[in-house]
């Protein structure tokens, strides 16, 4: 039918909730359908921890994953809490640059599970 399996996410879900032992960031890597951090903060939101949900997706060329990840173009990422944002920066410090007011993403608007989306052909 055309939409995205994300089935292995749920299931790192499941696991995360399952065995999570303190309150902890999560972070999406992966390009997934708009609405799924609403939808995994919601399934997060059952456990007794509390948990932030921090959308990241990757921006990875052919053959230059290692380079683009450590030194990379853009950041895109997006959260319903701003600690998530505070959380990014201060764990990606060495690629992210200070930026001034009039081009910094409010922080309320910004959103490690790797996962790879295959669409059956």
């Amino acid at each position: 039918d055309g939409s995205a399996d994300l089935s292995a996410l749920w299931t790192a879900v499941s696991l995360i909730k399952s065995s999570a032992q303190n309150d902890a960031f999560v972070i999406i890597r992966s390009t997934v359908p708009v609405g799924t951090g609403k939808q995994v903060q919601a399934q997060l939101a059952e456990s007794s921890h509390h948990f932030i949900v921090v959308s990241m997706p990757e921006f990875l060329a052919e053959g230059r994953s290692y380079e683009d990840e450590k030194t990379p173009a853009r950041f895109v990422m997006g959260s319903s809490d701003g600690k998530g944002f505070d959380f990014i920066k201060n764990l990606r410090k060495d690629a992210v640059k200070e930026v001034s007011q009039e081009n910094a993403i409010p922080k309320n608007r910004v959103y490690a599970v790797y996962l790879t989306l295959i669409k059956d052909r």
